[in-house]
């Protein structure tokens, strides 16, 4: 009987079908030849999995660096809980995730950064890419981030006499 190339349906596995190391040796032994010894490594290598592994560490460090981050769109607890009025003109928008942002400049030359809700509130409320552009006016109803930095989150977003509602039920009565 003819043999049979090894590949699929030839009884063998992958494993099988690479080359020994060294010609008429085999990592296995059996006919080919003794088998062959594993390397040996130091004790401190062959018990790393007792420590903790290096990325683990720099996982923490990014989490930890990553917190102030994670809490400047997630919920409202990094903001006042009074709500401000933001007017000046639109120096950019983006809808990217996790919250489209505008760039506002107010009076005094000082760009805000104006966090929208998710992109799906978004969208609800009307506001697009295209909605507004630089140099546009606006107005911003939100709550400021507690730090007192140039940061907000908004409610409620006006251009052209258009209300645009991201959050309707966070609305405080004027």
């Amino acid at each position: 009987m003819p043999a049979q190339p090894a590949g699929r349906g030839s009884g063998r596995s992958r494993d099988c079908q690479r080359r020994p190391p060294q010609a008429g040796r085999s990592w296995w032994g059996g006919r080919h030849g003794p088998r062959q010894s594993r390397p040996t490594f130091p004790k401190e290598v062959r018990h790393a999995e007792s420590r903790p592994h290096p990325s683990l560490d720099h996982a923490r460090r990014c989490a930890d660096a990553g917190r102030r981050t994670l809490l400047a769109h997630h919920g409202w607890s990094w903001a006042e809980g009074e709500q401000t009025t933001l007017e000046g003109t639109v120096e950019s928008v983006s809808m990217n995730p996790p919250h489209p942002t505008i760039q506002v400049r107010d009076a005094q030359g000082t760009v805000w950064q104006v966090d929208l809700g998710n992109p799906n509130q978004t969208a609800r409320s009307g506001f697009t890419a295209d909605t507004a552009g630089p140099g546009d006016a606006i107005t911003v109803i939100g709550n400021r981030n507690q730090d007192q930095s140039a940061h907000m989150k908004a409610v409620r977003i006006v251009i052209d006499g258009q209300n645009y509602d991201m959050y309707p039920e966070r609305i405080q009565a004027d």
